[in-house]
């Protein structure tokens, strides 16, 4: 293939990579993007990690939203012994404004990924003009809203248009635009969700806020990603 990155034109005529080869790719690449936040322990981080230099690369991030999804866990410290563990669930906080039930926060996802995870990075980090996408590649985010039904010939299923976890591989959308793909048609960004809305808060938090004023792309500490917020904002993620 006619890779646009020397790295991958280097090691592209390789039939097949050994591990030796896949830690020299990894070195040089560090190499390659020396100043910004890639490093060869994080290379599988998306948050941490650029996108390779490829122009011509399309990237689609098609996912279900729209179903409660558990996000977060409340626990508390029960008196140890040889045979329990110090924490266990607390089933006794509920609160319905802030979607907790039995000790489980729930979110928007597709009822195994909460949306965070799901469309964060690539509505967000991977944006044509951020550092974490140097070569411009095309990143479309198509999600599917989840409008599931009950299949009288199918019962464990949730019909054509289920955003579910695995379910999805069923949406007759998803096929749809996964033949448009295959075939070179063009499929447009579509977001239902809030993920634009989340991304900003992020964005906006005084820690992120700070490390793109600094301009430098580097800060102690992890990357903001709402869990550290301790406003009443964070609901919402």
């Amino acid at each position: 293939p006619n890779y646009e990155d020397p790295l991958f034109s280097k090691f592209g005529s390789k039939p097949a990579w050994s591990f030796d080869d896949v830690i020299q790719y990894l070195s040089e690449w560090k190499s390659e993007y020396q100043g910004t936040r890639a490093i060869v322990e994080a290379w599988n981080d998306p948050t941490i990690h650029p996108l390779p230099h490829a122009p011509s690369l399309n990237i689609y991030c098609m996912y279900g939203v729209g179903l409660p999804t558990s996000r977060m866990y409340h626990y508390r410290r029960q008196n140890a012994s040889e045979n329990d563990v110090p924490f266990i669930m607390d089933n006794e906080i509920n609160n319905e404004t802030k979607r907790i039930i039995i000790g489980i926060k729930m979110v928007d996802g597709d009822g195994s990924v909460p949306l965070l995870s799901l469309g964060y990075t690539c509505a967000e980090l991977w944006k044509e003009d951020s550092d974490m996408n140097p070569g411009k590649s095309r990143v479309v985010t198509r999600e599917y809203k989840h409008e599931g039904s009950f299949q009288i010939d199918d019962p464990m299923r949730q019909g054509p248009l289920s955003g579910e976890h695995c379910d999805i591989l069923g949406n007759h959308g998803v096929l749809e635009d996964l033949i448009k793909i295959a075939a070179g048609d063009s499929v447009e960004p579509r977001i239902v969700s809030k993920i634009e809305e989340i991304a900003k808060k992020i964005r906006e938090h005084p820690i992120n806020a700070q490390e793109k004023n600094n301009g430098d792309g580097e800060r102690d500490g992890e990357h903001v990603d709402g869990n550290n917020d301790s406003s009443n904002d964070k609901d919402e993620l």
